[in-house]
């Protein structure tokens, strides 16, 4: 079978064989989860409180969609208690790409699979979660909406907090988007979050990477564009800053030690072009965009 074939489900067999037990569910839940021992327990007993309080009638499925933790992530969540008679919580670590994206497809699969009628998805690490998000999410659904997101106040330079995902109807598609910043000045930063995180993903099949470079390539002219219509003339200095501050900070998330130096010796390539260009003006500077390709 070939390496394509292998991940054309993100379900592993033993999960659909559990799936196809089940049969049929109203709502389907989905954690995805990595290294999420010390948080994941948390995240499930709320969620169980909310499905058994508000939905205690409907039959629910819950699915801890692990990256492949070696910690004890899955032992604490088979741990978690059920008495149920109308619950079931299916843990499984999903095939594909390391990441939401792979866990996302495998409760979708899920929940497509057993015709759901409503499906929701929390984070692992929620500390502040309370039965209550369950019903806030998933009331929506049953009186009519095709889609529910949260909606958080918050500092303007906060950091990322939630992950979100976007649905095209018209064109059943699903697209993961990171929402970080609130002001139309960060654009830059933003943009430099996106180009990076297209660049760390792990895949370096010749194919699929020119398929990753060419999104990259299309989205930075998208962003020269845009800067160039806005006047803005220290575009290149400002997103050479936000590249190196990407690529270092996300050396945290790689476990490929070679990748990860590839990306650390990107922001300090970039960070040494900007401390050479001191003295000068800064609507000079000139980014090395080889830098976004892999």
């Amino acid at each position: 079978m070939s390496r394509t074939g292998r991940f054309s489900t993100a379900l592993r067999n033993y999960a659909r064989r559990q799936i196809e037990h089940l049969g049929a569910a109203d709502i389907v839940v989905g954690i995805p989860a990595y290294y999420s021992d010390e948080s994941l327990a948390h995240v499930i007993r709320m969620v169980k409180e909310g499905l058994e309080h508000f939905y205690p009638e409907k039959k629910c499925l819950i699915i801890v969609a692990d990256g492949g933790s070696t910690d004890d992530t899955r032992e604490v969540a088979q741990d978690v208690e059920n008495h149920h008679f109308n619950m079931d919580v299916l843990v499984t670590i999903y095939r594909g790409i390391p990441g939401k994206g792979s866990a996302f497809r495998a409760v979708f699969e899920a929940a497509s699979y057993l015709r759901a009628s409503a499906v929701a998805v929390f984070d692992s690490d929620l500390q502040s979660i309370k039965p209550g998000w369950v019903r806030n999410i998933l009331d929506p659904v049953f009186n009519g909406y095709d889609f529910v997101a949260p909606d958080y106040s918050r500092y303007k330079f906060d950091g990322t907090i939630t992950n979100n995902i976007v649905y095209n109807q018209s064109k059943e598609r699903i697209h993961f988007v990171d929402l970080s910043r609130s002001e139309m000045a960060d654009y830059v930063q933003d943009g430099s979050v996106f180009l990076v995180s297209n660049f760390r993903i792990p895949v370096f099949e010749e194919k699929l990477r020119d398929r990753l470079n060419g999104v990259i390539e299309i989205f930075f002219e998208f962003l020269k564009n845009f800067s160039q219509a806005q006047g803005d003339e220290t575009f290149d200095a400002r997103m050479a800053l936000g590249l190196a501050r990407s690529f270092y900070t996300s050396t945290r998330f790689e476990m490929n030690p070679e990748f990860a130096k590839e990306m650390y010796l990107r922001a300090v390539f970039l960070l040494e072009k900007v401390f050479n260009h001191q003295e000068r003006p800064w609507d000079a500077f000139k980014l090395p965009n080889h830098v976004l390709y892999y």
